[in-house]
């Protein structure tokens, strides 16, 4: 088209429950305009509520043609080098879809790089017998926290884009804040150090990188403060360090000055600022959903989350933190082991006591036939299929939905109902005298089944990291590389350095200290006792 249009957006009020008009029309267009793409908002979202429905076609079809396109050229050029194995993609549900299904359903990649990280962090501290966790995955530029209940990632509905857009399918529940390495430190005009969310990106990047920079950011302040090596090789990058000099320079100018601080309590306060805001995220996913973080073990992973495990450890009041050994490609190793998956919906709306069981069962029967077709399409190894079967479902009148587990065999409409009202109360039940009468008051109620949903899983063979590492033969002392002057509350002490790689696995060490690898940087307060558990990996609590 001379207008510049990639993509179509079909979406007519009632194709949730009858869809035959709306791929009509779209098998019309694609007749028409055969290099468009074209997206029937049924084919994408079959579910009533035609604002969502169609917001989420939009933004499929926002997408699809640049995902498209890369993913084209990438299996082109695979191809070329002589990859013959299958490419998959990995979709916000957290499981891996075949680049076809990538190309037809873009908009479940949304926060797929996320989404791998918490499959990756479920498997790496289910090894060691942890089912109950928080993960944070903190970058260069945002901080992604997580749930994992019961070995399970908690899973949500959608979320909200900037401007209220709402992107309407299943994906695990990721919170994101603006409060990365590159989170950019100011003095707002209250006089007030603020953190983030603006970010200095990787280009220029913090003002340590020497690449242009000149806002001070967290990165910058850790450096301050002794706790990054600033001859360290990124990445096994040689001849690189950080310029400490301008960046001591920036923080005293731009934040130490108008505080009246030093530049070393300047970038204290930065990087408590910052934190606070983290660990403000992390209550809002626990506390504020009904979990006491106590109950949960805190799983720090990315470039920067373990700079600042040792502060939550004891913000939060978690028993205990875990860092793998590898933090920096925790999201990678989760693509890695993560398992095939597509998830289905139809709507029903209609009450509970009007349906057969026959009805649902159908509904599951044809869901699972959908799925083991597109699984054996994707001709990927598996051990066996999983199948996940849910229900969103209310008490007649409300407008928000709880989405619940179906157990396996056959239903009926007095078992669902009877599971239904022990997850209601589970979830808003009171234990006050006040609200007494709750449960005899919810039995008078209709319940209504909104949507039934399953989930079709490829169970892939499983992968171990641990398997890949080699039990280092070196002594705790051999693994010290040195000592460094590290900021301390109120003054500088000297502190032990460790390489990673070194560390011997069922030692215990203690901090003060730092230890280093080439993605990451861990800062042990010292406060902390640390181990190291077989296959390397870190297990801290409070001493």
């Amino acid at each position: 088209m001379d207008a510049g249009v990639e993509a179509i957006v079909i979406s007519f009020l009632n194709a949730y429950i009858n869809p035959v008009h709306q791929r009509r029309a779209k098998a019309l267009l694609e007749a028409r305009w055969p290099h468009l793409f074209i997206v029937a908002s049924a084919d994408i979202l079959p579910l009533i509520r035609e604002f969502e429905r169609t917001s989420t076609a939009v933004v499929n079809a926002y997408v699809q043609p640049i995902v498209s396109r890369y993913l084209t050229k990438l299996q082109q050029r695979l191809e070329e080098r002589g990859y013959k194995g299958s490419l998959l993609i990995m979709q916000s549900n957290g499981g891996m879809m075949s680049v076809e299904a990538a190309r037809d359903f873009s908009v479940n990649t949304i926060l797929s790089g996320p989404a791998a990280g918490v499959i990756a962090v479920t498997r790496i501290a289910g090894e060691s017998g942890f089912q109950n966790l928080i993960g944070y995955d903190m970058g260069g530029t945002s901080l992604d926290v997580s749930l994992v209940v019961g070995g399970k990632p908690a899973i949500s509905n959608g979320i909200e884009l900037e401007f209220g857009i709402p992107i309407m399918v299943s994906m695990i529940d990721i919170h994101s804040i603006g409060a990365g390495g590159g989170s950019i430190a100011r003095i707002d005009s209250g006089g007030v150090l603020q953190v983030g969310p603006q970010s200095a990106g990787a280009e220029p990047g913090p003002v340590c990188y020497g690449m242009g920079g000149t806002e001070p950011t967290v990165t910058d302040a850790h450096l301050i403060l002794g706790r990054i090596n600033p001859d360290y090789p990124i990445a096994r990058r040689k001849g690189f360090s950080f310029d400490v000099i301008r960046t001591r320079s920036v923080i005293a100018e731009k934040i130490g000055k108008p505080l009246g601080l030093s530049p070393e309590e300047a970038a204290l306060a930065i990087i408590t600022v910052a934190n606070n805001r983290i660990s403000g995220s992390i209550r809002r996913i626990s506390i504020d959903r009904g979990y006491d973080p106590r109950d949960f073990v805190l799983f720090s992973f990315g470039g920067g989350g373990p700079l600042l495990v040792s502060f939550l450890l004891r913000e939060l009041g978690v028993a205990r933190a875990m860092v793998p050994y590898y933090p920096g490609i925790t999201s990678a190793w989760g693509c890695v082991i993560a398992n095939l998956q597509h998830d289905f919906v139809t709507t029903i709306n209609r009450r509970l006591s009007e349906l057969e069981s026959t009805e649902i069962e159908q509904i599951f029967t044809e869901h699972l036939d959908r799925g083991e077709k597109l699984i054996r399409r994707e001709k990927i190894p598996l051990i066996y299929l999983n199948i996940l079967r849910e229900t969103d479902i209310s008490y007649e009148g409300q407008t928000h939905v709880i989405r619940m587990s179906l157990p396996a065999g056959p239903l009926s409409s007095s078992l669902i109902a009877e599971n239904f009202r022990r997850a209601y109360l589970r979830q808003y039940g009171q234990v006050e005298e006040a609200f007494g009468g709750l449960e005899t008051l919810l039995e008078r109620l209709p319940v209504r089944l909104l949507n039934l949903r399953t989930s079709v899983i490829g169970i892939r063979p499983n992968l171990s990291l641990k398997d890949f590492l080699t039990r280092p033969k070196t002594s705790l002392k051999e693994a010290q590389k040195g000592i460094r002057p590290v900021f301390v509350e109120d003054r500088f002490i000297e502190c032990p350095v460790y390489e990673r790689s070194l560390l011997p696995w069922g030692i215990h060490l203690s901090g003060p200290a730092v230890i280093e690898q080439p993605d990451t940087t861990i800062w042990l307060e010292p406060w902390v006792l640390a181990y190291v558990e077989e296959g390397g990996n870190l297990l801290m609590e409070i001493i």
